[in-house]
């Protein structure tokens, strides 16, 4: 299995009102943008109706951060009974915890956010596969073969994901939901679950390994459809022919 971390801190991303490279190319060059703070430690801004965090003071005071936990890991076996028929399993899982805060500090210029502002969410994933197939070769006489394939798969997901909003620090410097009035959050939460349960089967019929009959089967159920049409079956019928070895055509050279 793989165990994967990553944590990443950023400044306001994208282009929309607050974003950092917006803000950069909105000053212009006659503006000093290292010069933001004015004399009682406020945020400058150099037109009146400024919507727009200085770069800098938004690297200082307003982080962006992200935290993913993941492990991807798959276990197999195979096993042979005897010459003609064999097991095979595997078992797969794919799980993840996901942390996102983004925070926007009191005395942004941004008038809908001055007195602070944060929103972050915490993600819980999970995802399990299952795999099981048997498979069964046989020489029933000198002429004929016969291979049969039967198999189960199951696909198991769960999505838990909590939104967390806050407008207004209480005590400025304290990013977290908790410094947020109660009137003032917004919390959420969504789960998802879905499972996938298929079987399937295969008849191979084969003739001096040329001529072939296929018929094979499928039949799935998902949880996410309605209880009376969750359950889907598919089958098909197909045939194949090597002529050149079913008619014992030999080719020619040239020269």
């Amino acid at each position: 299995g793989n165990y994967v971390r990553t944590n990443i801190t950023s400044t306001r991303q994208g282009n929309a009102t607050g974003g950092s490279i917006t803000s950069l190319l909105n000053y212009p060059s006659n503006v000093n943008v290292n010069d933001y703070i004015d004399g009682v430690g406020a945020q400058k801004g150099f037109y009146t109706g400024q919507q727009s965090d200085n770069v800098y003071w938004s690297l200082e005071n307003s982080p962006n951060t992200n935290e993913l936990n993941r492990f991807i890991g798959s276990i197999g076996l195979d096993y042979a009974i005897n010459e003609n028929l064999n097991l095979s399993y595997k078992f797969g899982a794919d799980i993840y915890d996901q942390h996102s805060r983004r925070i926007t500090a009191n005395g942004s210029l941004n008038e809908s956010r001055e007195e602070g502002y944060i929103s972050q969410y915490e993600r819980l994933y999970k995802k399990y596969t299952s795999n099981f197939i048997a498979t069964y070769t046989k020489k029933l006489s000198e002429k004929f073969e016969l291979n049969l394939l039967a198999g189960n798969t199951i696909e198991d997901s769960n999505v838990r994901t909590d939104y967390l909003t806050g407008d207004g620090f209480l005590a400025p410097g304290i990013y977290n939901i908790s410094n947020v009035s109660s009137e003032n959050q917004t919390i959420l939460e969504r789960i998802s679950r879905k499972r996938n349960i298929g079987v399937f089967g295969e008849v191979k019929l084969g003739y001096k390994e040329a001529l072939f009959l296929n018929v094979t089967g499928r039949n799935d159920w998902s949880s996410t459809l309605p209880s009376k049409s969750r359950s889907f079956f598919y089958p098909s019928v197909g045939a194949s022919a090597v002529l050149t070895d079913l008619f014992d055509i030999k080719s020619e050279g040239n020269g």
